[in-house]
């Protein structure tokens, strides 16, 4: 298993994820968060802010190694 993190970008702005995550590789986080995008979306499917917002997938070093962009997993955020 590694470990990952998974953090929200608003624009320039990057809400740190202090919880890591274990996954056995990095496309299982991937789904994760590609899941979680689904699921705000959900929440909140009025917000025309959601289509400004990524998340971040770093691992254990903090290093960014994939962004999940939610205009892309969901199009029809796009303006």
């Amino acid at each position: 298993m590694a470990v990952f993190y998974l953090s929200v970008r608003i624009g320039d702005e990057v809400i740190r994820d202090r919880e890591a995550y274990d996954f056995p590789t990095a496309q299982d986080a991937r789904d994760l968060a590609v899941h979680a995008v689904h699921e705000l979306i959900a929440l909140s499917p009025d917000d025309v802010e959601l289509e400004h917002r990524q998340i971040e997938i770093a691992d254990a070093t903090g290093h960014a190694i994939s962004i999940v962009d939610l205009s892309e997993v969901a199009p029809y955020l796009r303006s």
